[in-house]
């Protein structure tokens, strides 16, 4: 999965970086905007204005495994956490 938008990190529906990491697939993503800090070592890095990126040489890259990533930004803890948030604001 390659993912190269540099002027915004994600979807407002979807995060297709992080669903591809959940599914075991390998990530390629642009060195732009806040995705390195996002997905810090699980993924390989490319700039997005290199046209000539070497893709052998991409995905020869060594990654850390997701899990650190996929526990910080899990479906369960974002619903959690909007749950207790609507909770909160019901009961004022």
């Amino acid at each position: 999965m390659s993912y190269w938008d540099k002027y915004r990190s994600d979807d407002p529906r979807r995060i297709p970086p992080l669903e591809a990491l959940a599914l075991g697939a390998p990530v390629a993503l642009a060195n732009a905007t806040c995705l390195p800090e996002l997905y810090g070592d699980t993924a390989r890095y490319f700039d997005p204005y290199d046209y000539d990126v070497d893709l052998d040489v991409l995905a020869a890259q060594p990654v850390a495994a997701p899990d650190e990533v996929l526990k910080k930004y899990s479906w369960d803890k974002t619903a959690a956490f909007w749950l207790h948030e609507m909770e909160k604001y019901a009961n004022q």
